[in-house]
């Protein structure tokens, strides 16, 4: 139709050539006439209610995979904790055939290492947001009280980022050593974690003889020695002599805490079952990571 419109156009009058142009249209974009396609469905249910196709129409088998699709994912949701674990993850050249997980195993609980760091980073901020508090405080009435006492204590916590970190390589071996799966291998071993806990809380107990004292004596330590106890009472004193007993304890147990969980690090035995006797060298971050922190 378009060569005869193009071959006559010249002869053709101008609603001959619009009805050839439509002619052409037409063929164009005109398709076969369509399929006609029966679908069968239950009577009372609409097309938003399940089940509503009847068995041999063509949407019957995909409606059903949808509705066994909706149940397992009800399922999931309503025992997360109890479905098989049927999809495992691909295996990795790094992780072998000794870690493999599920996309509904339940997750493991949160280890001692990130317990512990969450703790102290509280209270790092804690001291620290409220010694900005006192200090805007102090500019505003010219009492230093306050401010003297939380820069006694924040001496004490200026060791907890350091802590941090040491227990942050601990739990870096163990991830190692463990292929991805500390957990199943015990590690990090349980009197390493008992020494993390320690740590923490004799560094928390230093803070609380900070308050304590400044509360008991009225007076409060200066910044330049956290563990000067002239700071508070006189010399010869019960109560200077408990003080200095107590806090000297607690800062020594705090050191002893740390070298238990940098030689634990450091003497970590690797699983046999993984690892076949053969020894793992100590990366070279984690010795410095532990250089490092007994520097400081």
């Amino acid at each position: 139709l378009l060569a005869v419109w193009i071959s006559n156009a010249a002869t053709m009058s101008h609603v001959q050539q619009g009805m050839a142009v439509e002619s052409v249209l037409r063929a164009a974009f005109t398709g076969p006439d369509p399929v006609m396609v029966m679908h069968k469905k239950q009577p009372g249910k609409g097309n938003d209610m399940p089940g509503s196709y009847k068995e041999g129409s063509p949407l019957f088998e995909r409606e059903q995979r949808h509705l066994e699709t909706v149940k397992r994912q009800a399922k999931i949701k309503d025992n997360p904790f109890e479905m098989e674990s049927t999809t495992e993850m691909p295996e990795h050249p790094w992780v072998g055939d000794h870690f493999t997980t599920s996309c509904l195993d339940p997750l493991p609980p949160v280890s001692t290492t990130m317990q512990n760091v969450v703790v102290l980073a509280m209270v790092y901020f804690l001291v620290y947001t409220a010694l900005a508090i006192a200090r805007s405080v102090y500019h505003a009435t010219g009492k230093e009280g306050l401010m003297r006492v939380m820069q006694g204590a924040a001496t004490v916590v200026d060791v907890a980022p350091m802590l941090c970190v040491l227990y942050l390589a601990a739990r870096v071996r163990a991830v190692q050593l463990g292929q991805g799966n500390p957990e199943k291998y015990s590690l990090p071993p349980i009197w390493m974690e008992a020494a993390m806990w320690i740590a923490t809380c004799l560094l928390i107990l230093q803070l609380v003889l900070v308050f304590a004292a400044s509360a008991v004596s009225g007076r409060v330590a200066s910044k330049e020695s956290v563990l000067d106890a002239t700071q508070y009472y006189p010399y010869g004193s019960m109560a200077y002599v408990m003080l200095t007993v107590l806090r000297f304890m607690a800062v020594f147990g705090v050191f002893l805490a740390a070298i238990c969980v940098a030689s634990g690090t450091v003497a970590m035995n690797p699983p046999a079952s993984i690892w076949n006797g053969s020894e793992v060298p100590l990366s070279a971050a984690v010795e410095c990571i532990i250089s490092l922190v007994f520097q400081y």
